[in-house]
């Protein structure tokens, strides 16, 4: 009491609030939808992670310590490599054969790929035939028979 005036106790509570629940309702309702978009980009590319594998020329192990694999390769060997290989070398009329050591070096690639019902560089919606209609995400195409 203040004066002799009483102040009214104002409450807020979601029942008493409709505009509250509205906006909430609506924010929950576009982030569902800003979802729903993002995971239909995502199944239009199935893109393929390829693991391209190589192996580098067989020389002799003792020069095989500071071997680089190609560029955008990573070597996976260590040291002076592997000794799974033999070298060749020509003296004259002969050749002669020596166990040597390569490097294992790998390259990941990313092969783009449409999933399946998907088609085009961009990976354009699935296509359906309705009618004697075909239909693709907004495209409409009369095909005649």
């Amino acid at each position: 009491m203040c004066g002799g005036l009483e102040r009214e106790k104002v409450q807020f509570t979601m029942e008493k609030s409709p505009g509250f629940l509205f906006f909430f309702a609506f924010l929950v309702a576009v982030k569902l939808c800003l979802t729903s978009q993002v995971q239909d980009e995502v199944k239009k590319h199935c893109d393929q992670k390829l693991l391209i594998r190589m192996k580098t020329k067989c020389v002799p192990c003792s020069l095989n310590l500071d071997t680089q694999c190609p560029a955008g390769y990573t070597k996976i060997t260590n040291g002076t490599g592997t000794p799974d290989c033999r070298y060749y070398l020509e003296i004259k009329a002969y050749t002669l054969s020596f166990p040597g050591c390569r490097h294992h070096c790998v390259k990941e690639f990313e092969q783009p790929e449409c999933c399946q019902g998907h088609w085009g560089p961009d990976c354009m919606g699935e296509l359906v035939w309705s009618l004697g209609v075909l239909f693709s995400y907004g495209i409409q195409r009369e095909i005649k028979q």
